[in-house]
């Protein structure tokens, strides 16, 4: 039986600090000022620290819980599966061809895959090198791979896959959501990463949707700075965005310079239904 994961209550009373506050403090996802003000309390506060030692150790253990749960490598043999299925040249696998011959004919249908077969593994819209930022989504059963504009709720647990782009530095994703909050949920170097091994891979935080309903998107930006002056880009575009009052159901790019490779995805969050009769 696998291990299941709890969800916080996020309705249930508490003193001080919510304890979604407490998970966005310790993802770093919260506004410098307000991190500051929980950190000399940290300091101070020895129930406090007790009581984010302890949601500290539960996150440990629910990230470990999802990344056996999340089904990433199976997903992605099932999408090579069904590609190598729709190609004209699968019934070539069943030959036995001579060395030479066989490699033409397998360079060939390579070829005619890598034109034709869909970017099914991850969801974001289409940029140079395909899409690259997608992200599955905790439910009964594990987790399932999301949908571009999947309706979600409050409470919901997603984890963000991406496609790194090996000639670019540095990659920052980041979300805004329907209140207009910006945040940064990864920031990494990508540097030695090789060309021609780009795969997918799981970022290894999950995230707990807050109770921001409406559209909400993830961007995966790529550039040859460095990590710390790229999030600095990424995130003014962000707010720049945030503040603009777009449409982010159909808004697919940061307003950024075409130097960067940029994808992105998004969700729709909705209102939970109500509980009871």
């Amino acid at each position: 039986m696998s291990t299941r994961i709890t969800l916080p209550d996020l309705d249930a009373a508490e003193l001080g600090p919510s304890g979604f506050e407490l998970r966005r403090f310790l993802a770093g996802e919260l506004p410098a000022e307000r991190r500051a003000e929980l950190e000399r309390l940290l300091a101070t506060d020895a129930a406090f620290k007790a009581r984010v030692d302890a949601l500290a150790a539960e996150e440990r253990a629910e990230q470990a819980a999802f990344a056996l749960e999340v089904p990433l490598p199976r997903f992605l043999d099932e999408v090579e599966a069904r590609v190598a299925r729709r190609s004209p040249f699968a019934w070539l696998r069943s030959l036995r061809l001579p060395g030479t011959l066989g490699a033409l004919v397998a360079a060939a249908a390579a070829i005619v895959l890598f034109v034709r077969a869909p970017d099914d593994e991850l969801a974001g819209t289409r940029t140079k090198g395909g899409a690259r930022v997608g992200f599955f989504v905790k439910d009964e059963g594990g987790a399932h791979a999301g949908r571009a504009g999947e309706e979600l709720t409050a409470g919901d647990r997603i984890q963000f896959a991406v496609k790194d782009d090996a000639d670019m530095g540095a990659m920052v994703l980041v979300g805004v959501d329907g209140k207009g909050v910006v945040t940064v949920y990864a920031a990494e170097s990508v540097q030695g990463r090789v060309k021609g091994e780009e795969k997918t891979r799981l970022l290894p935080a999950s995230v707990v949707l807050d109770e921001a309903t409406g559209a909400e998107r993830f961007f995966v930006v790529y550039g040859a700075e460095d990590v710390d002056t790229l999030r600095a880009e990424v995130e003014a575009a962000a707010e720049r965005l945030a503040s603009s009052g777009s449409d982010l159901s159909r808004t697919e790019r940061l307003p950024l310079p075409d130097t960067h490779v940029q994808s992105s995805v998004h969700i729709v969050k909705i209102a939970p239904a109500p509980s009871g009769p």
